[in-house]
C-alpha cells in the first residue's frame, strides 16, 4: 500500500514539473490567423468627408503595434531591466515572456490591410541599429516603417497616426532617429514623403481629412520630443489623451473606461484638439497569487485579447465610447475571433459616415 502511494505521490510530482515546465517553455500562443481574405484598406478614403478633423475620425488601433517578431529567439531590449533582461529567468522561462509581450500576431503590412491605423510605437536603440520592442525584441524597425511606406504608395486617400508611445534611446537622440526613418525609402519615398504639411505651424486641432491627405496618403506622427520648424512631428503631450488603465480582468477594465469616457464628456474643451484614445487592452499582472493564475489561465496575451476584444465590441456603449474616445485600442487588433476585426471595423466606419451630420 505505501509503495503505490508512493507511485502515486511521485506521479503527481511529475506531473506538476511537466506542467510548469510547459508553461514556461511553449510560446505557441494557441490563437486563430487572421482573416488574410479581408480587405479594409480604403477605411479613411471611402467612409470620412473631407472636412472632418482628423481628431474625430474614428479608428482601430494596434497597441504594441510592432511587436508581431517577438519570439523565443527574441534578445532582452538592451535598455530594460527586471526579469526580461535576467539571463537566467528568460532561459527557463522564454517560452512565458514571449506569450506575454507579443501583442499583435500581424505586421504592420497585415494590420493595415484589415483596417488599422493607429499604430502604438516602441522602440529601441541598440549596437546593431534601430529595432522595435515590448522589452523584448521584435524585429527590425526598417521592416515595418517599409511596409508602411509600401501601405501609403499604394492607397492615396488614406491616413495613419504614428504614435511613437517610447523611444529607448540609448546614445542616440530623437535627431538620429529622425535620420534614420528619413533613410529608409522605396523609390525615394520615406515614412516623412507623408507629411505633406507643417505640424509646427498646423494646429492639430484645425488638420482636417482633405488637408492632410491632398497629395495622396498621409501620416500624422506624434513623439515625445519639441516639435519644430521643418519637423514631421506633434509634440505628444499636446496632441493626444491616451490613458493607460493597468487592469488584468475585462471586468475591471470595463469601469475605467467608463471613467475616462464620462470625463471627456463633461470636460470636451480639455481635449477636443487633441486625439482620444480608448484604451481597451488589458495589461498581464503579477502583484498577487489570484492575477498570476489567472495571467496563466489565459496563456497568451493574444488569446486573452481574441475574446476580450470581443467583450468590448458587445458592450452596450461602445457606440457612445467612439462618439468621445474615437481610438479604439485594442491587443490582436486583426483577430478573427467573434468576426472582431469584420465587425468593428463595420462599426467604425458607419461612425465615420455619420460625423458630418451630427
Amino acid at each position: 500500500m505505501k509503495k503505490k502511494s508512493k507511485i502515486i505521490a511521485g506521479s503527481i510530482v511529475l506531473a506538476i514539473i511537466g506542467f510548469v515546465i510547459f508553461v514556461l517553455t511553449i510560446s505557441a500562443t494557441f490563437t486563430r490567423q487572421p482573416d488574410a481574405s479581408l480587405d479594409f484598406s480604403r477605411v479613411i478614403r471611402d467612409n470620412v468627408a473631407a472636412d472632418v478633423r482628423v481628431v474625430d475620425i474614428a479608428m482601430l488601433g494596434a497597441h504594441n503595434a510592432f511587436t508581431s517578431g517577438i519570439s523565443r529567439r527574441s534578445e532582452a531590449c538592451p535598455h530594460d531591466g527586471g526579469m526580461f533582461a535576467n539571463p537566467a529567468t528568460r532561459r527557463f522561462a522564454m517560452g512565458l515572456f514571449t506569450r506575454l509581450q507579443k501583442s499583435q500576431k500581424s505586421d504592420a503590412a497585415g494590420l493595415l490591410a484589415r483596417g488599422v491605423r493607429y499604430f502604438d510605437v516602441r522602440l529601441t536603440f541598440t549596437e546593431d541599429g534601430w529595432f522595435t520592442q515590448r522589452q523584448l525584441i521584435s524585429a527590425p524597425f526598417r521592416d515595418y516603417l517599409l511596409q508602411i511606406i509600401n501601405f501609403l504608395t499604394q492607397n492615396p486617400g488614406e491616413l495613419i497616426v504614428f504614435d511613437i508611445q517610447h523611444a529607448n534611446l540609448g546614445g542616440a537622440s530623437f535627431g538620429d532617429l529622425w535620420d534614420y526613418i528619413a533613410g529608409v525609402t522605396i523609390n525615394g519615398k520615406s515614412l516623412f514623403s507623408f507629411v505633406t504639411f507643417d505640424p509646427y505651424s498646423t494646429p492639430l486641432g484645425q488638420l482636417t481629412k482633405g488637408r492632410a491627405t491632398q497629395h495622396g496618403a498621409a501620416a500624422i506622427i506624434l513623439a515625445k520630443t519639441p516639435a519644430t520648424s521643418g519637423g514631421f512631428h506633434y509634440e505628444y503631450r499636446a496632441a493626444i489623451r491616451s490613458t493607460w488603465h493597468n487592469q488584468l480582468r475585462p471586468g475591471e477594465l470595463i469601469p475605467y473606461i467608463q471613467r475616462e469616457y464620462a470625463f471627456l464628456r463633461q470636460n470636451p474643451q480639455a481635449t477636443q484638439n487633441m486625439f482620444r484614445v480608448n484604451q481597451a487592452q488589458t495589461s498581464h499582472n503579477f502583484d498577487s497569487f489570484g492575477n498570476i493564475m489567472y495571467s496563466l489561465a489565459g496563456w497568451s496575451a493574444l488569446n486573452r485579447s481574441a475574446s476580450h476584444n470581443v467583450a468590448m465590441l458587445n458592450h452596450e456603449d461602445f457606440a457612445s465610447w467612439l462618439g468621445v474616445m474615437p481610438i479604439f485600442m485594442v491587443g490582436f487588433a486583426d483577430s478573427p475571433n467573434g468576426d472582431f476585426n469584420a465587425r468593428v471595423v463595420n462599426k467604425i466606419n458607419e461612425f465615420n459616415r455619420n460625423i458630418s451630420i451630427r
